[in-house]
């Protein structure tokens, strides 16, 4: 009977055809379960998120079910082979859905899955699981030529919606309600996904949302300072009110709270590394250097400079995620101390025994109503 290998955290396996297809039809489902999950974390209702992380934890616990019958002897048991494995590796990617027109056909990209340490990808750990996902932006050209993009239906949409609106008692409304269908096109987050990161949960999480007010003076003191004279004959009234020590009578400033706009929201992270073996010293020194290349800025042609990568920060804790809900973001800094324990100590090969990461990151946008529905 032809046996098959294949690699599944760092041990080799023997399997026959029917154990191995099985593998297959169960990772092929765990990753469609994964395209759906990414699909409407930043997008779907919470109740959609809960049913698409229970699918994918399902299909993830019936792999290693089926891993754990190999290693029990059940199935197949464990050998050292040398033999090339099957293009199976379930740890190793993730398929992430590629956006496509209405009509195109669904496709997926393959992007690279990287974490630390191994055991954070225990169905057992879900929870304490931070996921980064980093996407290639699009260059400006092709975000002015979505901008400028408008077809016939979408002039009739804005016909409409402005003859609705001349006759209505809530023109907002009607705008707003009108060109959804437009504005999603242009408020949707804009970018190719590359790579994943999974890290632990961090030690201190906090978020501060900031509206910013400015004081303004009210009507009635705004028309008084536009009379002639006003403004003298105000300061001559208050110093002989205060020669006579009487008590002065002006006129109400009817100061307000003028609302001017919403700051977006920044979050700093700190992650430990600290390495156990050969294997989790490169997976640290992969992540930080990737982290790094996302995060730094793309020369083109010899004299300009492409912005950095997008990033994307979200919780496999429900409860986390519910309370932040990070929209798409940039890395405003990236903070490597390769001395963790106040001291430089290294290994004999030279790899730091203690990194501390500081990430601090900052929302494209600023945060509305809507966001938290």
């Amino acid at each position: 009977m032809t046996q098959y290998s294949f690699t599944y955290n760092g041990v080799t396996y023997s399997a026959n055809k029917e154990t191995m297809d099985k593998l297959n039809r169960i990772s092929a489902a765990e990753n469609e379960a994964n395209n759906h999950l990414t699909d409407v974390m930043g997008t779907g209702s919470q109740q959609e998120i809960d049913a698409a992380k229970a699918k994918s934890n399902y299909y993830s616990k019936l792999f290693d079910e089926e891993v754990e019958n190999i290693k029990q002897g059940k199935l197949e048991k464990p050998v050292a082979t040398s033999k090339e494995p099957t293009p199976f590796k379930k740890t190793s990617t993730t398929q992430v859905p590629v956006k496509n027109k209405p009509g195109d056909k669904v496709s997926t990209k393959s992007i690279g899955k990287l974490y630390f340490p191994d055991e954070i990808m225990l169905p057992s750990l879900e929870y304490k699981r931070m996921n980064i996902i980093m996407y290639e932006s699009n260059p400006q050209s092709n975000m002015v030529k979505q901008l400028l993009k408008i077809s016939k239906d979408d002039i009739k949409i804005i016909t409409d919606t402005a003859t609705n609106a001349i006759s209505s008692n809530n023109p907002g409304d009607v705008i707003s309600n009108g060109l959804n269908s437009i504005a999603k096109e242009v408020t949707d987050f804009n970018g190719t996904p590359e790579v994943s990161v999974v890290l632990p949960i961090p030690n201190e999480l906090s978020d501060s949302m900031s509206n910013d007010y400015s004081q303004t003076d009210g009507i009635a003191k705004q028309l008084l300072s536009k009379i002639p004279g006003y403004s003298l004959a105000n300061d001559m009234l208050g110093k002989a009110a205060a020669a006579m020590s009487e008590q002065r009578i002006i006129a109400n400033p009817g100061y307000f709270q003028n609302y001017t706009g919403t700051t977006p929201r920044n979050f700093s992270f700190s992650f430990d590394f600290i390495p156990n073996s050969k294997e989790e010293a490169k997976k640290i020194i992969e992540i930080i250097m990737t982290l790094k290349k996302h995060a730094s800025p793309k020369l083109v042609s010899g004299a300009f400079l492409q912005a950095p990568n997008f990033f994307w920060f979200f919780f496999s804790n429900n409860t986390l995620q519910k309370l932040t809900k990070i929209r798409p973001c940039i890395i405003k800094s990236i903070d490597t101390n390769y001395s963790g324990s106040s001291v430089l100590e290294t290994t004999l090969d030279g790899m730091p025994k203690h990194i501390i990461l500081k990430i601090e990151i900052a929302e494209l946008r600023a945060v509305t109503k809507d966001r938290w529905d």
